[in-house]
C-alpha cells in the first residue's frame, strides 16, 4: 500500500491515503522510537466493519461516532469507530506539510500535518455537505505503543466521576495485568497527556474550548476478549465523553453541524528527550 512521509531531523510521519489517511508511522527520529502500534493497513471498508484488535493499531479518525450505533438523523446504523478509516482520502505535499482530506456522503473532514522541530501541528476541519442539520462527535484514535513501567500523564485533565471511574493506574502496566479499561476526564482549560519513558516522550497539547474532553483506553491484557490479548493504550481528544454518538446524545454533549458550517480545531503532538522528562530525570 501507498504511503507518504513527512519529516524533519527530529520526527517522522508516515501517511497510508487509501486506508484512511491513517498515520502508520510516528517516530521520534533522535531515539528511532515508533510511538504507534505497527501493522499492516488492513481490514474491512464497508458500512459492517468491526473494529476488533486485529485491526487496532495505527493512529484514524473516528467520525461522526466511535463505537457503533443507530442515529435517527442519519438514518442508519453508524459503522464501528466512523465513517472515516479504513476507506480512500486524498492526501497532498504541499509546502508546509500534508493535507489530508476525506468526501464523506453528509460532510468533508479534513486533517492537516505541519511539522515545527519536535513538534507535529494537527489541524482540523469538518464541514456539512447536506441540506439537513446533524449530530457528530469525533475523538482522535491514536493507538501507542507502550512499555510496563512507563508513567502516564494527564496534566489539565480531571473530573474523572463525571463520566467514569479514574484510570485504575498511572503507570503502564504488563498483559498479565489483564487490565482493560476506557474512561473519560474533563480539560480544565489546556490538556497536556502523554507517555513518560527512559528513552524519551510523547505529548498530546489542546485546549479545553476546542476539545472539552480527554478518553483515556488502556488495554494491558484485557482485550480482545475473542482474540489473544493486546497491550495497547490510547490518550484520546474528543468531543463527547461517550463511546458513541447514541451516549453523547443521551448526555448532551452531541455536536451539530448547520447545513453549510465547518468547525476548526488543533491538536499539538511533541517529541521530547530524556532530560525532558520526569522518567529522564530520575
Amino acid at each position: 500500500m501507498s504511503s507518504l512521509t513527512l519529516s524533519n531531523d527530529q520526527i517522522l510521519v508516515r501517511v497510508a491515503p487509501d486506508f484512511g489517511a491513517r498515520v502508520t508511522d510516528l517516530v521520534d527520529r533522535r531515539s528511532g522510537r515508533n510511538w504507534l502500534i505497527a501493522g499492516a493497513c488492513e481490514g474491512d471498508a464497508g458500512d459492517a466493519a468491526a473494529y476488533g484488535g486485529n485491526v487496532a493499531r495505527g493512529w484514524d479518525e473516528c467520525a461522526p461516532t466511535v463505537a457503533p450505533c443507530p442515529d435517527p438523523d442519519w438514518g442508519r446504523d453508524l459503522r464501528d469507530h466512523g465513517d472515516l478509516w479504513g476507506r480512500p482520502w486524498t492526501v497532498k505535499r504541499d509546502d508546509t506539510g500534508l493535507a489530508c482530506h476525506h468526501e464523506g456522503t453528509a460532510f468533508t473532514f479534513s486533517r492537516r500535518l505541519t511539522l515545527r522541530g519536535p513538534r507535529l501541528v494537527c489541524d482540523y476541519a469538518i464541514a456539512a455537505t447536506t441540506q439537513t442539520r446533524m449530530p457528530w462527535m469525533w475523538s482522535q484514535h491514536l493507538l501507542l505503543a507502550t512499555q510496563p513501567g512507563e508513567r502516564i500523564v494527564l496534566d489539565g485533565v480531571g473530573r474523572w466521576s463525571d463520566h467514569g471511574p479514574k484510570p485504575a493506574t498511572e503507570q503502564v502496566l504488563g498483559t498479565d495485568s489483564g487490565l482493560a479499561q476506557k474512561t473519560y476526564g474533563t480539560v480544565k482549560d489546556r490538556a497536556s497527556v502523554g507517555i513518560d519513558g527512559t528513552d524519551g516522550a510523547i505529548r498530546l497539547e489542546w485546549s479545553a474550548d476546542q476539545m472539552p474532553f480527554c478518553g483515556v483506553w488502556m488495554a494491558f491484557g484485557g482485550w480482545p476478549t475473542n482474540e489473544a490479548p493486546l497491550h495497547q493504550m490510547a490518550l484520546e481528544p474528543t468531543t463527547a465523553p461517550a463511546h458513541n454518538l447514541a451516549d453523547a446524545r443521551a448526555g448532551g454533549h452531541e455536536m451539530w453541524l448547520e447545513p453549510g458550517q465547518s468547525e476548526h480545531w488543533q491538536i499539538v503532538i511533541t517529541m521530547l528527550p530524556p532530560e525532558q522528562t520526569n522518567e529522564g530525570a530520575r
